[in-house]
């Protein structure tokens, strides 16, 4: 970037406006040099502050400056200051060497698509999307499709073996991971948030209620919303789990959960605590209660697992103007309801919020639950070990 010449002073934001706007328009990951023997750390913390106000939160991934004059750098030591700098830059690298592999994968995919007949072919590909998913999923589909078909080609060729050696080398990096990356890579990869998008299978919607409805689910099948075929929603609510709010008994799974209820109410009380004092065995069962709900529903593998009326979404985004957060939600299967479609907006249903939407291939599995819970038979335990 070259600021000679430039009206203004280096110490103000307005300084950087253009330059900010000019980064806002470049795709990938913004790499910025700055050449210059006179500007320091400051100026550089300013410009990416301006890029990040401007960009609405982007994040500049790597900023240099040299320290030499633009007429003393040669493109020999510009690509090895480059190299010197992506080295502690490990995930950068990655990605860099991984869009490497999807740009040759790219192009031997739309080199496929065209000899294939391209037309007709994409003609039935398209039709076949309108029938299954509905117009307003065509571009989403489409792209997953060709995404699908992309990655037949992403195991070959000299970058796809070299992001294999850089990702084994990773992989047996050591080092402790902070229980944040597991967090996010959750949210990441299972919700995204359908800006723009009318209601599907698997919106989830803050409602207006408190405890055991405060949050809701679309479970109709995607071929229902494709095929206008959704006169009523099926909706199962759900509430929060989080560590904070398992410390209070007033959380619906207490109510919910006839293991944690058998603890609450005696029935598990042990032979040597039935001879306490009623108030301290109250304390008991509530800390008793309390450790195993978050045995059961906050750890990744617990020793008894939730029964399959119990849904757990974690990580799921809340995003208030500019403030976040990330909850865990537990959908219950028997606390169902149909409701007559009211669609508000494309993010609203009647006074819900939609906060986020479940994706495939997780939203599959979802259903999956669902239809095996709800239709399951009940029989004679005739078939199960003596006690």
């Amino acid at each position: 970037m070259d600021f000679s010449g430039q009206d203004g002073d280096p110490a103000d934001r307005e300084f950087y406006y253009d330059a900010a706007d000019i980064l806002k328009r470049l795709p990938g990951v913004p790499l910025v040099f700055v050449l210059s023997s006179t500007y320091r750390k400051q100026h550089i913390k300013l410009l990416r502050s301006v890029y990040e106000e401007r960009s609405k939160g982007q994040k500049f991934h790597g900023v240099l400056s040299t320290g030499m004059r633009k007429d003393q750098l040669t493109t020999k030591t510009l690509v090895r200051r480059i190299k010197t700098y992506l080295t502690p830059y490990q995930i950068l690298e990655i990605l860099l060497q991984w869009e490497a592999v999807l740009d040759k994968a790219k192009d031997d995919t739309v080199a496929t698509l065209f000899r294939e007949e391209s037309t007709n072919v994409l003609r039935q590909l398209i039709k076949d999307i309108d029938d299954e998913s509905g117009r307003n999923s065509l571009g989403r589909e489409f792209t997953s499709l060709c995404t699908r078909i992309l990655t037949r080609f992403t195991k070959k060729g000299a970058s796809f073996n070299s992001l294999s050696k850089k990702l084994a080398k990773m992989a047996s990096d050591g080092s402790p991971i902070p229980a944040s990356a597991e967090e996010t890579l959750t949210s990441l990869l299972m919700h995204y948030n359908p800006k723009g998008e009318d209601p599907l299978t698997g919106d989830i919607y803050k409602t207006k209620e408190k405890g055991a409805k405060a949050f809701s689910i679309l479970l109709n099948p995607v071929c229902d919303f494709a095929q206008e075929h959704v006169h009523h929603l099926t909706v199962c609510y759900g509430f929060e789990i989080s560590s904070p709010m398992l410390d209070k008994l007033s959380n619906p799974i207490y109510q919910l959960d006839h293991d944690l209820i058998g603890i609450l109410s005696g029935d598990r009380d042990k032979q040597e605590d039935r001879g306490k004092p009623a108030s301290e065995l109250r304390k008991l069962r509530k800390l008793n209660a309390i450790n195993e709900a978050k045995a059961k529903y906050l750890k990744a593998k617990p020793k008894v697992r939730p029964s399959p009326r119990f849904q757990i979404l974690r990580h799921v985004q809340i995003v208030r103007g500019k403030k976040s957060k990330k909850v865990q939600i537990c959908f219950d299967l028997q606390n169902l309801e149909s409701r007559q479609e009211v669609f508000s907006s494309n993010s609203k249903l009647g006074d819900w919020n939609r906060i986020s939407r479940l994706d495939a291939p997780y939203v599959d599995v979802l259903l999956q639950d669902f239809g095996a819970y709800v239709s399951r038979m009940g029989v004679l335990a005739i078939n199960t070990p003596n006690p």
